[in-house]
């Protein structure tokens, strides 16, 4: 386990303890490393001024039915460590070129809609907490193309 900056003679083995805790965790699990869920197939119907998009997972699928979970490594120990699916995020991108790290450059990708799944969850966290609002399960959205 290499941790770089690390500073001398008295060096802070925080994020070299957060380091060997993953390492150890992949070892763990057989280096299977956490796959997140597939991306939903997406029909999209235009009409006049509105594009409605239909998300739908096949049975082959990981995330048939909204129902994918997966242990999470990463999580701090003590808490629940399985990763459930929560919901969707659709971007709208410059061209089919733009990348999963490119979703944060307004440049290349704009988010449109957050679908959350109807639950008891209020904050979801990807150890950074995002808060959210939850509005009801939903597989169907549509944007008015008259508005920005």
């Amino acid at each position: 386990v290499f941790v770089p900056d690390v500073d001398y003679p008295c060096p802070d083995i925080t994020r070299l303890r957060f380091a060997d805790d993953i390492a150890q965790a992949l070892f763990d699990n057989c280096f299977d490393i956490t796959d997140g869920p597939d991306a939903p197939d997406v029909t999209c119907v235009e009409l006049d001024r509105e594009l409605v998009l239909m998300l739908s997972n096949e049975v082959t699928s990981n995330n048939f039915g909204e129902s994918y979970e997966e242990v999470d490594l990463q999580a701090p120990k003590g808490v629940d460590s399985t990763y459930k699916f929560e919901g969707y995020r659709i971007y709208q991108l410059i061209d089919a070129g733009v990348t999963a790290q490119e979703l944060g450059d307004v440049s290349k990708a704009r988010p449109i809609a957050q679908i959350d799944v109807k639950n008891k969850i209020r904050e979801i966290y990807n150890w950074i907490q995002f808060l959210g609002r939850q509005s009801g399960h939903q597989l169907k959205w549509s944007q008015d193309l008259t508005q920005g």
